[in-house]
């Protein structure tokens, strides 16, 4: 994904309708819309109060942006879906979603992703932050990349721990 990230929060979710060079995009909604249409650099965009909005679209896909923001929303509720499991059960209520649950049957590569286990919600954990602290680690000049890394894994397990 290299435009402007969507913001998502379970079903809740905005993409922008513009490329990574518009510094202010105009943002839609995903669990406000019902349906949608793209044709010659317009979009039409039926929402689930009935209203119609025309939008400009020029230059970028509005079956891409919902992909996106789809997938960021399976991803998110993956992982919190699957976080929250061990402690008890946890019911994702789907019925304001609009058409956050457009791909759900998706099988790309971004899809592939998305945790469907404990196990896998743990492996991105850890490799999120193996990948933060390493970055850490490269800034700070005055110790070794590995003392460095020791240090904020230190540091966090602390604060974790409290």
């Amino acid at each position: 994904m290299t435009d402007h990230l969507p913001l998502v929060d379970g079903h809740i979710v905005y993409v922008p309708m513009s490329g990574k060079r518009s510094r202010n995009p105009d943002w839609v909604g995903l669990h406000h819309v019902e349906d949608y249409s793209e044709f010659a650099g317009k979009a039409t965009i039926k929402t689930t109060g009935g209203m119609l909005l025309q939008l400009n679209i020029c230059g970028m896909s509005l079956q891409k942006k919902v992909h996106d923001g789809s997938f960021m929303s399976e991803f998110h509720l993956g992982i919190i879906t699957n976080t929250v499991r061990r402690y008890g059960s946890f019911k994702v209520d789907s019925s304001k979603a609009g058409i956050t649950n457009k791909f759900i049957h998706c099988s790309c590569r971004f899809h592939s992703l998305i945790p469907r286990s404990e196990e896998e919600v743990h492996q991105f954990w850890s490799n999120l932050f193996t990948v933060l602290f390493n970055e850490l680690a490269k800034s700070d000049v005055t110790m070794s990349v590995a003392k460095s890394f020791r240090v904020i894994s230190s540091l966090f397990n602390k604060v974790r721990r409290w």
